[in-house]
């Protein structure tokens, strides 16, 4: 079993228990073992200095549609109905080659606002 430490950083817990702090996470086999402000504890496999970014670990988008990421703001007035009326209408030409930089958009866009995992889906 590998473990790493990220450290350096300014946490952002998600248990709803404590504020942000300045500290540490472990990680071992992808999942979080400890987490702690202050100096990292010694003994891991691995230490990555994340000097002084934010860290969010497991943030989750559970319904996302990637791909109109690069339509916000389109429509972003207009009820319900007719936001979903523009979208279609701004898809039903797109090629394959459109709807792939449309999701690396989206996808760029969930990973600057902290999220770590993505449900995605689809347009059929």
């Amino acid at each position: 079993m590998s473990s790493t430490v990220f450290h350096n950083a300014t946490v952002l817990p998600v248990d709803g228990e404590r504020d942000w702090f300045h500290g540490w996470i472990s990680v071992s086999d992808g999942r979080i073992t400890a987490l702690g402000d202050g100096t990292p504890p010694t003994g891991a496999d691995a230490y990555r200095d994340l000097h002084n970014c934010f860290l969010a670990p497991g943030f989750v988008s559970a319904h996302s549609h990637i791909y109109t990421g690069a339509m916000r703001g389109v429509a972003a007035t207009s009820p319900l109905y007719e936001w979903v009326s523009t979208n279609s209408l701004m898809l039903s030409h797109a090629q394959p080659d459109d709807m792939y930089w449309l999701s690396l958009a989206g996808a760029s866009d969930h990973l600057a606002a902290g999220i770590t995992s993505v449900y995605n889906f689809t347009q059929s």
